[in-house]
């Protein structure tokens, strides 16, 4: 089961219908349409998982704006941190050279 929902995971960024008839093609041979039922359904959850994923952090981002008063200083760390991890990636890159 998670190979078929990894499988669906892999396969959500492309719109192609050719993955899940293969999953079909293979429990066809196996002869378990329950298993068939099963495989598809896990497919379709791990093909949807990063559509709703991203649905949420949508609406999670557009709550942001809704802050009031502590939206500067969330800016500010939040920059802060942004410029601290470029920061530390420089240095490491820097290193390596």
């Amino acid at each position: 089961m998670a190979g078929a929902f990894a499988y669906g995971l892999v396969f959500s960024l492309g719109t192609s219908v050719a993955p899940l008839l293969l999953l079909f093609t293979v429990v066809a041979a196996t002869g378990a349409p329950k298993l068939g039922v099963l495989l598809a359904f896990f497919f379709g959850v791990g093909r949807g998982l990063p559509f709703l994923l991203a649905g949420v952090a949508a609406s999670t981002a557009t709550r942001f704006t809704r802050l009031g008063l502590l939206g500067r200083p969330i800016q500010l760390v939040s920059g802060a941190a942004l410029v601290f991890v470029g920061w530390y990636y420089a240095q490491v890159y820097a290193a390596l050279l």
